[in-house]
C-alpha cells in the first residue's frame, strides 16, 4: 500500500464524516420550525383545555384563553386576509431566512400593528 492511498483514504473519510456532519445538521434545521410549531398546537390545546377540565372560571367570553366570542362573518377584508395568508405561508420562510435579524424584526413588528 502505497502512503498516497492511505492519505486519500484518510482525505476519504475525513469528507465523508464532514458530511454526515452537515446531513445531521441541515436534518435539525429543518426539523426545528416542526418542533416549535407542534410546541406552540400543544400550548395552545391546554391553554384552551385545562379551565374546562379543572372548572376554572378565567371570565371568557365564550372561549378560553381568547377573550372574544366566537362569530366569524364575511367582509370585505376576508379576500385580502385569505390572499396573505397565502403569500406569506409560500414566501415568508424563505425570505425570514435571507433577511438580516434587523430588517426581520422591523418587518414583523410591522405586520404585527397591521
Amino acid at each position: 500500500m502505497s502512503a498516497r492511498t492511505g492519505v486519500t483514504s484518510v482525505v476519504e473519510s475525513a469528507e465523508e464524516g464532514r458530511l454526515t456532519e452537515i446531513r445531521t445538521l441541515a436534518r435539525r434545521t429543518t426539523l426545528a420550525p416542526w418542533i416549535g410549531l407542534a410546541a406552540a398546537i400543544a400550548l395552545t390545546a391546554l391553554a384552551i383545555a385545562i379551565p374546562s377540565i379543572l372548572n376554572w372560571d378565567v371570565r371568557a367570553n365564550d372561549f378560553p384563553p381568547l377573550h372574544a366570542q366566537w362569530r366569524p362573518r364575511l367582509g370585505p377584508g376576508t379576500v385580502p386576509a385569505i390572499i396573505l395568508a397565502i403569500v406569506a405561508s409560500a414566501f415568508a420562510v424563505d425570505a425570514a431566512a435571507r433577511a438580516p435579524w434587523r430588517i426581520l424584526l422591523l418587518c414583523t413588528f410591522v405586520a404585527g400593528l397591521a
